[in-house]
Order: structure tokens, then C-alpha cells, then sequence
């Protein structure tokens, strides 16, 4: 009898022995779990990232400027494309006197596609770096890092409404991102309904170009720009090229003369005066019907300004720039700037047009 309650005292102790076991297991995977998170990016890779992030980097404009937007304390550096753009361009201001003296005291970095320094992304100390889809070297980055390397996206045009919402779910700040997210979606199917009620065959050809500074190029499908041309019901005439994702795709004066565009969309005033003063374009419909024309300033294509370069390249395409969408572009401006922003724009600047690059 004494054996059997000893047998008994033991199997007893050896069962709490292993419950105090597993409990103790069970709370180190539930304090691992609750000590990370996990995103599934734009090229559907599954990133665990810090459930607490306070350091950010972005490796392209946009998503730099998604972090500024809704994380501006946790962006620990500019690249070198957002610089330019934003703090020192002189044709153009974006940013607030104060918010362009902020960002100017951070390091600047490289962008993915240029002047990329891993070293130095390294020494910054990010909990996670955003960079872009197009970016083929984000796994080989993430391993040497060994830094968490999240994809978003800028291209078609919709996709920017996930790359807020992922950027805001990142830095913990969804309510704001959901601002952003939900005036980009609210004005995409503003337009989509617009072009919806033109016929294919009713659509103008349009060319852009002028990107970079050359005139004889052009932009595929699934540029930001290109998707602008077709959300707003026109053709894009370099969905024709095979190179669907190039912003600047080489193209001859016997294939813009083959096309023969009903309306020419350059990028700066520089590049238009190109076209007007060059006696190889004049016999193209565009040029002598005088429709060649230059987003504003304040509005192009591409970036993060595109969605109001659809409300304008809409305008044009189906109204023929008239009154009644002038007033709807200036409204969605002086919407967008103070949300995107955090400033103003004013009338003289909604008018102007970029006249340099």
C-alpha cells in the first residue's frame, strides 16, 4: 500500500511537472507572438516585422512621403529623389516652411534604383524599410540587412490606396491612412463613372511624353501615367508598346507621325515648346489643332499628385477643359492639399504649370 500511494504521489507530481511545463511554453510562444506582426506586401511576400515600430526608411519617393505623412517623427531619412522633389525644388513647394526645415536635418539616402547605399541604410538603425514593387533586390536586402524590407506599390494608379493603408498599418497610424486611402478611392470612382459612359469609339488618342526631358519618348500600360490616360477615358498610345512598365520608352518621329495623336500631353512647358518649334511635329492633328497641352504644376501625372492629374487630363479628354471642370479640379485641389500636405495651395499656383523638370 505504501508503494502504491508513493507510485500515486509521483505520477501526480509528474503531471504538474509537465502542466508547468507546457503553461511555461505556452506563454513564451504567446509573448514571441505578441512581440511581432506580420504584413503580406505588394509582391505577396509575408514580412514579420517589431510590434512596436519607431524607425522607418523609405527607399523611394512615395513611400518616403507615405511615411512623412503619417509617421513624420518615426522617418529617420530622406532619399535623394524625395529631396529634390520636395525640399529643394524652386518651381515647386509642396511642403510647409517648417516641414521642408525638419526634413532637411535627416540624413539622405538612396532610392533602390539609384546612389543605394546598404551600408548606410544599416547604420540608420530601421526597425522596417519600405521600398517599392519594382524593386528586384528587396529579398537580397532584407538578408543582408536583416531588417525587415516591406513592398508597396505606385503603379496603376489604384494601387496607391493600399500603399497608405499598408504604410499606416506599418507606423500604427490606420486612421489617417484611411483619410488618405478613402479620398483616392472616392475620386478613382468619380472618374471611372465618367469614363464608363464613353464608347470606345468615341475615345481620343493621347500621347505623353516629354518625361525626362525628351520629347521622342513616351510611357507604357502600366505606368502611372499611362493608367491616368486610360482612368480618364482616353487611349494611351504607348499601350502599344511591349515595354508596358517604362516611364520613358523610346519611341521615332515615324511612329508619333503613324499615330497621329489627338492630343499631346508633355510633361513640362520646356518640352511643349520643343514640339510647337519643331517643324517635324506641325502636320500632326495635336500640333495643328493646338492641342498640346501641360499638366499643372500642382497636379501631374505622376506621384503622388496623379490623382489629381486624372481629374485633370479627364477634364480635358471629355470636357474639353470647359469651366465646369476647371471649378471641379480646383475643388479637388484645395481638398487634397490640406489632407496630403498639411498646407494650401493657392489660386495662381493651381493654375501654373511645370516649367522646368
Amino acid at each position: 500500500m505504501q508503494k502504491l500511494r508513493a507510485l500515486k504521489v509521483s505520477v501526480v507530481c509528474l503531471a504538474v511537472v509537465m502542466a508547468l511545463v507546457m503553461l511555461s511554453g505556452c506563454q513564451k510562444i504567446g509573448k514571441a507572438n505578441s512581440s511581432s506582426n506580420s504584413i503580406t506586401d505588394f509582391d505577396q511576400r509575408t514580412v514579420t516585422m517589431p510590434a512596436q515600430v519607431n524607425r522607418v526608411l523609405g527607399l523611394h519617393p512615395v513611400s518616403t512621403y507615405a511615411i512623412w505623412r503619417l509617421a513624420p517623427d518615426k522617418l529617420i531619412s530622406v532619399d535623394w529623389v524625395f529631396q529634390w522633389m520636395y525640399l529643394q525644388s524652386t518651381s515647386t513647394k509642396y511642403l510647409s516652411d517648417a516641414d521642408i526645415a525638419k526634413l532637411s536635418k535627416l540624413p539622405v539616402t538612396g532610392t533602390f534604383f539609384a546612389k543605394m547605399n546598404t551600408e548606410q541604410v544599416i547604420s540608420l538603425k530601421p526597425d522596417v524599410i519600405i521600398t517599392l514593387d519594382s524593386d528586384i533586390n528587396v529579398d537580397k536586402l532584407q538578408q543582408q540587412a536583416k531588417i525587415p524590407v516591406v513592398a508597396v506599390g505606385k503603379e496603376p494608379l489604384s494601387g496607391y490606396e493600399d500603399t497608405f493603408r499598408m504604410v499606416g498599418k506599418i507606423v500604427g497610424n490606420g486612421q489617417e491612412a484611411d483619410k488618405l486611402a478613402d479620398f483616392w478611392d472616392k475620386t478613382l470612382k468619380t472618374a471611372q463613372a465618367e469614363t464608363a459612359k464613353v464608347p470606345d469609339s468615341k475615345k481620343l488618342k493621347v500621347f505623353y511624353t516629354g518625361k525626362l526631358g525628351n520629347v521622342l519618348t513616351t510611357v507604357g500600360k502600366n505606368t502611372i501615367m499611362g493608367s491616368v490616360i486610360d482612368m480618364a477615358g482616353g487611349i494611351n498610345l504607348g499601350d502599344q508598346l511591349s515595354d508596358t512598365g517604362n516611364e520613358s520608352a523610346t519611341v521615332s518621329m515615324e511612329q508619333i507621325l503613324a499615330w497621329n495623336p489627338d492630343i499631346i500631353i508633355v510633361a513640362t512647358e520646356g518640352g511643349k515648346q520643343q514640339i510647337m518649334n519643331d517643324p517635324r511635329w506641325k502636320n500632326l492633328t495635336a500640333v495643328k489643332e493646338g492641342k498640346v497641352y501641360v499638366p499643372p504644376q500642382y497636379g501631374d501625372l505622376d506621384s503622388v499628385q496623379s490623382i489629381l492629374g486624372l481629374v485633370w487630363t479627364q477634364g480635358l479628354l471629355l470636357h474639353n477643359n470647359d469651366a465646369a471642370s476647371k471649378a471641379y479640379l480646383a475643388q479637388e485641389m484645395k481638398a487634397y492639399y490640406p489632407l496630403f500636405f498639411n498646407r494650401q495651395i493657392t489660386d495662381q499656383q493651381i493654375n501654373q504649370v511645370c516649367t522646368q523638370l
